[in-house]
């Protein structure tokens, strides 16, 4: 398989595409202005982003929305518990339901094997946030697809 079966979409997060080092900081971070991609392509104010780092993108999305949200849509269980996890003390076991949550958020996801890796640490700059890196396998088979967001316990 190629990695046209993980799709093609608007490029919505900085960092979502490139190398390990070039991404550096955690995914979840908006994009900031109207840039133009790399190589300068035709694109202006909106940029494609393909394949695996579309994948990254979707796993990103689907972590960071409600769970149940788009039910109106047909989409009942898209989403995530993560944001019931917001306002509670930052402890080992609210880590362990972060970890519970991203797992149970990624086993609805089409796109990737169920073999995944899960791993949340506490930021040791921030006491209110928690570092969630993820691995997956795409179900097109492939290298692993990394992902990184930092949860906070705040809130936005």
């Amino acid at each position: 398989m190629t990695d046209a079966f993980l799709g093609t979409d608007l490029l919505l997060y900085r960092g979502t595409t490139g190398t390990e080092a070039q991404r550096g900081e955690p995914d979840l971070q908006t994009r900031p202005g109207h840039t133009r991609p790399e190589g300068g392509g035709p694109y202006r104010d909106l940029a494609p982003v393909a394949g695996r780092d579309n994948l990254r993108q979707a796993l990103i999305n689907r972590l960071s929305t409600r769970r149940g949200e788009l039910a109106a849509l047909g989409h009942p269980t898209y989403g995530s518990r993560l944001y019931t996890l917001i306002g509670r003390p930052h402890t080992e076991t609210a880590r362990n339901l972060v970890k519970l949550f991203v797992l149970e958020a990624l086993a609805e996801e089409p796109r990737i094997e169920r073999r995944v890796r899960v791993a949340v640490t506490a930021d040791p700059r921030d006491r209110t946030l928690a570092q969630v890196e993820i691995e997956v396998r795409p179900a097109a088979g492939g290298e692993a697809v990394r992902a990184r967001l930092a949860f906070s316990f705040e809130g936005l």
